[in-house]
């Protein structure tokens, strides 16, 4: 195993501990359940990196590659409904709307999974194990990410306008913190992948980290 894989399991068990540690402390709090499971799909994108890299090209890197991608449409999902509840839950949040943009969510997982709408093949470039994707739906499937993070950082910045004392630092370095990490992650993981570069898609794994470690951080002192 290279140096690669083993910082992403690293950083897989770290997600883990993270969310199970807070989750721990409250259960019924939604703002921990949703970090949790933005933490555990996380550390699934991780392990999926890794299988996709370590079998170079076969049935499983196949999987891995498509799960990924699905994992990356649930993240972004949980990242969005953490920032909704996190310091105080949005007004304007409707169930009814969250539930059908689950369920938008798990149609497109199921296509990536099954079907070649988005992953055409695999193959091995320079040693890299590398997808061939159908450059439409990917762009779309940029775009859908992309939006979904994009509103969640609205969230906390509109919520970091409205608070004050602890909760207004907080914001301050979550926003600061999740920019860079989302747009890091979205170099390595969306426009390098959609140009047909794999090589360093590990990266964001360990940028979007720092996203879990300041919220986790943040809802310890909280409590």
């Amino acid at each position: 195993m290279d140096i690669q894989n083993i910082l992403m399991l690293s950083t897989a068990s770290l997600n883990l501990g993270a969310g199970i540690i807070t989750l721990m402390r409250n259960y019924r709090d939604r703002v921990n359940l949703f970090y949790f499971l933005f933490s555990v799909f996380i550390a699934f994108w991780c392990i999926c990196l890794i299988l996709f890299r370590y079998y170079r090209a076969d049935f499983i890197s196949d999987i891995a590659g498509r799960s990924s991608y699905i994992a990356g449409l649930l993240m972004s999902y949980f990242y969005y409904l953490f920032t909704a509840y996190f310091p105080y839950p949005n007004k304007e949040l409707k169930k009814t709307w969250l539930v059908l943009f689950f369920m938008i969510f798990l149609y497109f997982s199921v296509v990536i999974l099954f079907t070649d709408f988005f992953v055409i093949s695999t193959y091995m470039k320079e040693g890299v194990a590398t997808l061939v994707t159908n450059k439409l739906n990917f762009a779309f499937f940029a775009i859908v990410l992309g939006s979904v993070v994009s509103v969640a950082i609205k969230n906390l910045y509109l919520k970091f306008k409205t608070v004050q004392g602890v909760y207004r630092h907080q914001l301050n370095v979550l926003l600061l913190v999740s920019l860079i990490a989302a747009s890091m992650g979205y170099i390595f993981d969306v426009i390098m992948p959609f140009f047909g570069d794999f090589s360093l898609n590990w990266l964001g794994a360990l940028f979007l980290s720092l996203m879990v470690l300041s919220m986790g951080r943040m809802m310890i002192v909280n409590k």
